[in-house]
């Protein structure tokens, strides 16, 4: 069956608007994004022709740099695509203008949600988080086990299988030994269940749907953005053609995706990241056995990134052990043989990478004790070069008092809280002054609650003790300045992800390292008071829809005798976006006098 649209169609012709009537469509769509209360955008192929991906509809005389799509190209088997056409694979392409766009709006929290027909992979290469994308028709670089429903990230192709409705991979669960199945949807095949329905959730909730570089011929996925229009939001389309919504539309912008986005972001006075390439790494070390696996950046979901890994230890600069070049599944686990160790014995990791981007070898350096580190490393391909973030570990065992800033330190308050070093200098002096032995009293923290949730003293009380707990982050009973900065930036406007290892902390009120029903009961208790939410009904709601959700994740243990762990804790309200805004103490806006920091700092 041909896929292509024929030349006398006329919804195949390409419209470009006049930069006058663009710059007053961008005006306009500027201004609704500005005031969403729920904003999303649904993305098709359009978004990755600039990075050299094809697309599937357009034209042979398109104005792509990409040239004719691929159903196109079908349809006239004596056509071939232009010399002067620039293309590459999925797996080389750098994410596009667009693509970083939706990253910024995205971490500034102007955008809600990315519905994406692709299957490139480049939003979560991009950086966008996974917990805010649904990808429709599958990801090329994801495999997932029908048994026990793992996922696994690759840093390559999964799909193997030569027929079309045949999804087996050649690997298999480290779970549970089944076999794996890449995610790709074909023609005919069903949408993953989970990925639509919440689609569709967005959708209810959205205010403003911006659709960018889809034909909106493929149903259901196109059935998501009519839902906004239908339902009274504003719905914009983006594209160089004509769609089957057009009419439904409030807006119709006729450019490139990039043109669109720059124009937009100028509006908006949001300039656009450049991209690197973002690894996270987990490396762990335990009675002399390294493990070292990849991440996702916002889930914990395996993601492969090596070709082959070696590890040397050294005493000084006297070599102790080679591994030699080691090639196998991740995790990768290795035993180091060294009869001897002692502390002044480093481990040395080398990183050889998958290669598609010319990443050059990175080696990691960690001591040769038992410990565990997770690693950033973000690779310009500009420039060729890494460079590593340093992630603090919470429950470190040193302390200092006073405690002082590293260059690490400032580095990460300034990255997390989005300001520059000598504003984190100033927070440092201030916070200093007001507490010169180098410790944050309780009632410092209550100050701090008092000045941002006023007329609600008894739950600032109750709250300001685990609070201060939480910030606690070696658990010697004593907040210093750098305990409490680090939290403030992560807890103000870090990820979700960090944001909510600082809530379950506040919820372990006896600090055992899990959190049960009465500690459950307690907080959401005392925080849905400090909102303002403190009818029963509410509350009782709330803690009905966290019983059910904790009981299903416990498989099916009774709510009274459940224990749930942080990173079971941290995925549930990750899944759940209503608990999480709900139930974390942290999500209330930073003082006055430091958003003035923010933005002074913004503008320079």
């Amino acid at each position: 069956m041909a896929h292509g649209i024929s030349d006398s169609d006329p919804t195949k012709k390409e419209h470009v608007d006049a930069p006058e009537i663009l710059d007053k469509k961008l005006d306009q769509l500027a201004d609704w994004i500005r005031n969403a209360k729920h904003f999303i955008v649904f993305t098709g192929a359009g978004i990755s022709t600039s990075t050299g991906i094809p697309d599937f509809r357009s034209s042979m005389n398109t104005i792509l740099p990409t040239g004719p799509g691929v159903w196109e190209l079908r349809d006239h088997p004596g056509k071939k695509r232009s010399p002067t056409a620039r293309t590459t694979t999925s797996t080389k392409a750098i994410p596009s203008v667009t693509h970083m766009a939706l990253v910024e709006l995205a971490r500034r929290n102007l955008l809600h949600f990315v519905v994406s027909q692709n299957t490139d992979g480049l939003h979560l290469r991009s950086g966008l988080p996974s917990t805010l994308l649904a990808e429709l028709h599958g990801n090329s670089n994801l495999e997932t086990c029908k048994k026990c429903h793992t996922k696994y990230l690759r840093d390559y192709r999964t799909r193997t299988a030569k027929k079309v409705h045949d999804h087996a991979t050649t690997r298999k669960c480290t779970k549970c030994g089944s076999i794996l199945h890449d995610s790709i949807i074909n023609f005919g095949e069903n949408l993953p269940e989970y990925e639509l329905e919440t689609s569709f959730d967005h959708a209810e909730r959205a205010d403003v749907c911006l659709v960018l570089g889809s034909s909106l011929r493929v149903t259901p996925a196109a059935d998501i953005p009519a839902r906004v229009g239908e339902h009274g939001g504003k719905l914009i389309i983006g594209n160089l053609q004509l769609t089957p919504l057009s009419n439904l539309a409030k807006l119709n912008i006729h450019a490139l995706c990039d043109n669109l986005m720059r124009g937009l972001m100028a509006k908006l006075d949001i300039p656009i990241p450049e991209w690197e390439l973002h690894r996270r790494i987990h490396i762990t070390i335990q009675n002399q056995t390294l493990s070292i696996m990849g991440l996702d950046l916002n889930q914990d979901i395996a993601y492969s990134l090596f070709s082959t890994i070696r590890i040397l230890v050294r005493e000084g600069t006297e070599s102790k052990y080679d591994s030699k070049t080691i090639k196998d599944v991740e995790p990768i686990e290795h035993k180091i043989k060294i009869n001897n160790p002692n502390n002044q014995m480093d481990v040395y990791v080398e990183l050889h990478w998958q290669g598609h981007y010319n990443e050059p070898v990175y080696t990691i350096k960690i001591p040769f004790t038992n410990s565990s580190k997770e690693v950033h490393l973000f690779y310009n391909p500009k420039t060729g070069n890494w460079r590593e973030q340093r992630i603090l570990n919470m429950g470190s065992n040193t302390s200092q008092s006073p405690a002082e800033l590293s260059v690490d330190d400032i580095e990460f308050i300034s990255t997390k809280a989005n300001i520059d070093h000598e504003n984190v200098k100033i927070w440092y002096e201030k916070l200093k002054a007001a507490c010169p032995n180098g410790k944050i009293s309780k009632s410092d923290t209550v100050n701090f609650l008092r000045s941002i949730n006023s007329g609600k003293e008894e739950q600032i009380l109750k709250l300001a003790t685990d609070i201060h707990k939480a910030f606690d982050t070696n658990n010697d009973g004593i907040v210093d300045q750098r305990e409490f900065l680090i939290g403030f930036a992560l807890t103000s406007t870090g990820s979700a992800r960090e944001k909510l290892k600082y809530v379950f902390r506040t919820y372990d009120h006896d600090k055992d390292g899990v959190i049960n029903k009465k500690e459950i009961d307690r907080m959401v208790k005392i925080v849905m008071r400090l909102r303002a939410k403190d009818d029963v009904a509410n509350t009782a709601r709330i803690i009905d829809e966290l019983k059910t959700s904790l009981e299903h994740l416990n498989g099916g243990k009774d709510f009274d005798n459940i224990k749930i762990t942080s990173k079971e804790f941290i995925q549930l309200l990750i899944n759940n976006k209503e608990l999480c805004e709900l139930l974390s103490p942290f999500n209330i806006e930073p003082p006055r006098e430091i958003i003035v920091h923010q933005s002074y700092s913004q503008s320079k």
